[in-house]
Parts: structure tokens; sequence; C-alpha cells
């Protein structure tokens, strides 16, 4: 519904568009917040389970890398704290909440009014999640790696999601 309104805007008020192109990037990155949370459960799942996490730790980091730097420059040491987990052959723990600490970063990152998410409302819930207790958990753990400087939106990251969101828009008109 919000594309239809960009395009609808480019069409006929081009003073609506910078709008319209806000909301566009901002329901883009519910996307890459989605998935990093997404796989952060499948890591919590995994290790308790016992299985191989490679492959869910790989794809996580994939997608927390396009808004690590939105997410730093909210809660610095959540952010290194989930780069800390995601990097490939990075070691995990079962004694870990994964899923309950990514998503307290990224909740206060989307509550931040100065970053590009949307309303955290426009997140809704993981499937299968109901039953997860968050309880004592939630905060960056002592033991968590030093944060790094948050990286700048001039970052390889920031400019591969802008990019992709732009794609996506011209894609509409080409």
């Amino acid at each position: 519904d919000n594309y239809i309104k960009a395009m609808d805007a480019l069409d006929n008020a081009p003073d609506t568009v910078d709008q319209y192109l806000d909301l566009i990037i901002q329901y883009t990155f519910v996307t890459y917040v989605q998935a990093s949370l997404r796989y952060a459960f499948k890591l919590d799942n995994d290790l308790i389970a016992g299985t191989a996490t490679a492959e869910h730790q790989a794809e996580g980091w994939i997608f927390f890398r396009i808004i690590e730097p939105y997410v730093a420059q909210a809660d610095p040491a959540g952010a290194a704290y989930i780069q800390s987990f995601y990097t490939p052959g990075a070691p995990l723990s079962a004694d870990e909440k994964y899923y309950c600490n990514t998503l307290a970063t990224l909740t206060k990152a989307m509550n931040d009014p100065n970053l590009p998410f949307p309303p955290l409302a426009a997140m809704g819930t993981l499937e299968d999640t109901e039953n997860v207790d968050c309880s004592g958990s939630g905060k960056v753990p002592a033991d968590a790696p030093t944060p790094t400087p948050s990286p700048s939106e001039d970052s390889p990251a920031a400019a591969l999601a802008l990019s992709a969101a732009a794609v996506g828009i011209l894609g509409l008109y080409l």
C-alpha cells in the first residue's frame, strides 16, 4: 500500500516524494530487522537442539550487517554484541539468549526517532516466539565485546541498504 502511494506521489504530487521515499526506506528496513531477529531465534534453537549453527550464524550476519550502522547509533554495545555472535565462526553458547538480547537491542534502535526504522508496531511478532521468556535478559552481557566506534552513514552496509531501496524504487518506474 505504501509503495502504491509512493508511485502515485511521483506521478501526481512531487512535493510529497521525499515523504514516501522515507516510508519505503523505513519499511525496507523491516526485512533486515525481522531477519536479524529471526536468525538469533534460530541460533538459540540450534544450540538447544545441539545442531549445526554455521548456516544460521552466517545468514544472520548478512542481514544484520545492513542495519548495523544504524543499530550502533542507538546502542553501540548492543550492536557490537550482535555482531560478535553473528560473525561466522564465532563461538556460541547455549547459555546465551541471543533472541532476547537481539530483541532488546533492535527495539531500542527502532524506538530512536533519529533513525530510519519504521514504528515498532510494523514489526509484528516473530512466528513461534509467543512463549519465549525474555525476563532477566535483554541486556548486553557483561562479558560482551567492547563496542567499536559506530560506523558512519557512509559505511558500505549503509550504502548497500540505501542502494537496495533505490534500485527497488527505480525498478518500479523503468
